[in-house]
């Protein structure tokens, strides 16, 4: 279907329009100010093994990843998975806008690596009520610094602030809050944390989640999950 229309001044179809000189107007806008770069904290960062304090590059992590496969105190598949990882990893952390991308990789990588081979030489075993350890190694920052480095939050808010005031108050008032969610990842925590320490720091820190069998008992999984309050559920 065919349209036309009339010129808003002269009245006139745009074609049978008489042609009239136009004055140039140039408007210059000044391009957006860059976004400063997300600076991780890196100064706290604990390590259970001071061979991981070392590397800064990612060369020298998988360098001392393939150390640990000659020396046969890790599996070659893990070795291959946790490249893979690393530059998944990388890539995110280069896109959220973090300062130094490949240290902060690296170390974030090494705290994790550090952690997961610690529980495959001396496993913690969860009770059924299970507290978040903060010492004398504090796997509550540990989790909340690899989250922070994938989080834009630039672009980031906390929605209908008003409920989470109200859950607060009835907590406060000394009543129980139960919150049911589809939890996907061992990140899902801490993004709830960041999300929430700044306006509610008590619910970033003293909520308590379900966690099944795979939380407490994979290696990869059990060091995120050791620095939250949990009720284990054992099968």
């Amino acid at each position: 279907m065919a349209f036309t229309c009339q010129h808003p001044t002269t009245g006139l179809h745009p074609a049978r329009r008489v042609s009239q000189p136009r004055s140039r107007v140039v408007v210059r806008v000044a391009a957006p100010a860059a976004a400063p770069a997300k600076i991780v904290e890196l100064s706290n960062v604990q390590f259970i093994n001071p061979m991981w304090s070392q590397p800064e590059s990612e060369a020298e992590f998988k360098g001392i990843l393939a150390q640990l496969v000659k020396a046969g105190k890790l599996p070659g598949k893990l070795q291959a998975s946790w490249i893979d990882f690393y530059d998944v990893y990388k890539q995110t952390v280069v896109n959220s806008g973090v300062a130094d991308p490949e240290l902060v990789t690296t170390k974030i990588q090494c705290t994790i690596a550090d952690c997961v081979i610690n529980q495959l030489i001396d496993p913690y075993t969860f009770p059924s009520a299970h507290k978040r350890l903060l010492e004398p190694y504090n796997y509550y920052n540990f989790g909340q610094r690899y989250v922070s480095s994938l989080i834009n939050l630039n672009n980031s808010f906390l929605g209908h602030a008003e409920r989470w005031n109200k859950i607060a108050e009835q907590l406060a008032a000394g009543h129980n809050v139960v919150l049911l969610a589809n939890h996907q990842t061992e990140a899902d925590p801490g993004v709830f944390a960041h999300m929430l320490e700044s306006s509610h720091p008590n619910l970033a820190t003293d909520v308590i989640y379900v966690a099944g069998d795979r939380v407490v008992t994979d290696a990869l999984c059990k060091p995120f999950s050791m620095g939250r309050n949990l009720f284990c559920v054992h099968r």
